[in-house]
């Protein structure tokens, strides 16, 4: 059988979810597909899980190594694969059945090294879908790609263009340049793999398409931002060379302004999940707020780049950024409060409607 396309699931302790995964994956439509497990030193019953879908479907593979994580875990797979086109699955989410054949064959029909599709967010069972801001249906080229895409790649918190999941990339591509994931970093890997894999592609499709289920748990969510080490690596991420660690054609001053701007939206996005995530007590956001507001890079990164921050940003956004420059902590302290009382869905949409009018007004 010819195999079109190669998908890679990093599996550590995955069993609770790893069957959905799983026959989501079986039941594609797109046949020519080869399903490589790689196995990073699980102790549940993961193995068990998958080897026993082997013996039901040949496409199946299962590769054993000792934990080392998912970067690595993904080099594996792309170094076994054989398919024409390489995509991405974690364990946790799954794909609808005609996910595959979807970017596969706008690949093919428009020769991208790239494609590019939209995603559901998932949160305790409700699915939420996630757009591109791009235009669909249009084959970008190299230079619209590093004047357009780039910059929003490096300076956006949302992942529709840094996740690895909702692409496929044509295997050929990734050989001949030798892009693999960078080892050492474990968190924001899958950002630091398409900076470099975007950055030279020839050319990316986007299409207009949402087969890929993202699962995220709040609860995992809210301790991972809550911890003291969090923030410190996000710093890091800020003070890292990528032009040390990545090969990218981009100016190293260009690359610093991306991730002054993507260190504020972060910071912005992490200030609001705080603030509306009901498992977070005040004692736990106050000292995130205090974290945030207060580091140096941050202040910075705000002032200095404000009139390209303030783009495109809401109400909320607009107030907190003035609560950043200003150091305005006890503010801060109150507005996450206020937030964490007052939140439900429907006040989310009526945020939504007041950033779309604060948006109009600024431009």
């Amino acid at each position: 059988m010819e195999v079109k396309l190669s998908i890679i699931i990093p599996v550590y302790n995955g069993e609770k979810h790893l069957e959905e995964c799983i026959t989501s994956l079986m039941n594609q439509t797109l046949n020519e597909c080869e399903f490589i497990f790689v196995n990073d030193g699980s102790h549940d019953k993961s193995v068990e899980l998958i080897q026993k879908q082997q013996k039901e479907d040949s496409r199946i593979i299962l590769i054993n190594q000792k934990n080392s994580g998912v970067s690595v875990a993904r080099n594996t797979g792309i170094e076994a694969a054989k398919g024409k086109y390489i995509g991405f699955v974690d364990s946790d989410d799954f794909v609808a059945i005609d996910m595959f054949e979807v970017l596969y064959n706008k690949a093919e029909n428009n020769k991208a090294d790239v494609v590019v599709a939209n995603y559901y967010l998932g949160r305790d069972g409700k699915y939420v879908k996630k757009r591109t801001i791009f235009e669909y249906d249009y084959l970008y080229d190299n230079l619209l790609i590093n004047k357009k895409i780039i910059p929003s790649l490096v300076t956006n918190e949302d992942i529709v263009l840094p996740a690895v999941w909702n692409k496929i990339y044509k295997r050929e591509f990734l050989q001949e340049n030798n892009f693999l994931f960078l080892k050492k970093f474990s968190l924001e890997e899958d950002i630091l793999f398409n900076i470099q894999v975007i950055n030279h592609a020839k050319s990316l499709f986007f299409v207009d398409y949402c087969g890929y289920f993202y699962r995220e748990t709040i609860g995992s969510a809210s301790r991972k931002i809550t911890e003291s080490s969090f923030f410190e690596r996000i710093i890091e991420n800020y003070n890292l060379d990528i032009k040390s660690f990545v090969n990218i054609t981009i100016p190293h001053q260009e690359i610093k302004k991306f991730q002054a701007i993507k260190l504020v939206n972060i910071s912005l996005y992490y200030l609001f999940k705080s603030a509306t995530d009901k498992q977070i007590t005040n004692k736990e956001r106050n000292i995130l707020y205090k974290r945030i507001i207060l580091n140096d890079n941050v202040i910075v990164s705000s002032q200095q780049y404000k009139h390209e921050l303030l783009k495109n940003k809401g109400l909320l956004e607009i107030i907190m950024m003035f609560i950043i420059r200003n150091k305005l902590i006890t503010t801060s302290y109150i507005l996450g409060f206020s937030l964490n009382k007052i939140y439900t869905p429907k006040l989310s949409e009526i945020f939504r409607s007041l950033n779309q009018k604060v948006n109009v007004f600024i431009k």
